[in-house]
């Protein structure tokens, strides 16, 4: 059985502002922090990271870069902070690789679990790496925001997230997006992947690695096969019966009705055999049907037919 957490974030909160355990607090994390070191060229680097993951422990009501520096720092720290995050050069995954070594050596040497689910930020502007308005989890409405695939073990000996890959929607690989994907600085050779298939890659990924012990393929091919359809997958984009009638591919013939008084009645006429559809209830989906014969009839002018004489 797992061991349940013991995090409070009220305790948390009254635990830091005990000037004893904020002090032991900061010693913990600087020799956690130097972990991490030769992740970044420069001691002005170092203290700037630091000092960001610091003081997102800390109580504030927005833990975003400007109130961060703001609060820990001075307003002479702002704009160094936000250079950081957006110029800074230092690699990532350096920083992932020993984070995943040293979670492994804390709780993923026991068997355990992997688990993927993704994860929506609610987001105001426009201008964030990925974000447009889509369904949101945490709100349970479609909303403006970020979404990410999060990796995450959990065994015996604890629990934590492993890995993660932002998700960019497919509109993000079009022209209209092509100046805002070069200025959020996306990857050039980064290509478009279904949620489900970012999770099969952390997963596989941390598989490979073998830093963490699960059975995870039955769970692959689970996510490779999605949930069971409801209704059948159409094979073509539904034909309204206007658009048939109107559909020169498919031409009309003439047709003799009945012999009237002055001559035989005409039509024209075509037809073909296809699957009816409909609309299920109120909702967008179209729902197929079985296979019918569409007969279109077209009546004319009384006309007569004059036939060569004898």
């Amino acid at each position: 059985m797992m061991n349940p957490t013991m995090f409070d974030p009220i305790a948390l909160e009254n635990w830091y502002f005990d000037d004893e355990n904020s002090l032991l607090l900061q010693t913990e994390l600087e020799k956690y922090f130097h972990n991490y070191l030769p992740c970044f060229r420069s001691e002005p680097q170092r203290k700037l990271i630091q000092t960001f993951i610091t003081e997102l422990l800390i109580p504030l009501e927005r833990k975003s870069i400007e109130p961060v520096a703001l609060h820990f720092s001075g307003e002479k720290y702002v704009r160094p902070m936000q250079q950081f995050f957006s110029r800074s050069p230092f690699e990532e995954q350096p920083l992932l690789d020993i984070y995943q070594e040293l979670l492994s050596k804390q709780v993923g040497q026991a068997p355990g679990m992997l688990s993927v689910d993704d994860t929506c930020f609610v987001k105001k502007g426009k201008h964030s790496a990925g974000v447009k308005r889509q369904y949101c989890g945490r709100l349970g409405k479609t909303e403006n925001c970020q979404s990410g695939v999060f990796l995450a073990f959990a065994g015996d000996s604890g629990h934590g997230l492993a890995d993660y890959e932002l998700y960019l929607p497919q509109e993000w690989f079009g022209e209209d997006f092509a100046q805002l994907y070069k200025e959020r600085h996306i990857p050039e050779e980064k290509t478009f992947s279904t949620k489900n298939d970012i999770a099969i890659r952390l997963l596989n990924q941390a598989v490979h690695s073998g830093l963490f012990q699960s059975p995870v393929g039955w769970l692959r091919c689970g996510i490779r096969r999605g949930r069971p359809r409801k209704y059948p997958a159409l094979s073509a984009k539904p034909v309204s019966v206007r658009e048939i009638a109107e559909d020169s591919s498919v031409p009309l013939e003439t047709i003799v009705l009945a012999e009237g008084v002055k001559g035989p009645i005409l039509a024209q006429r075509k037809y073909i055999r296809c699957y009816s559809c409909r609309k299920d209830r109120n909702r967008s989906h179209v729902k197929s049907g079985p296979k019918i014969w569409l007969y279109l009839r077209k009546y004319t002018s009384l006309q007569l037919l004059k036939f060569p004489k004898t």
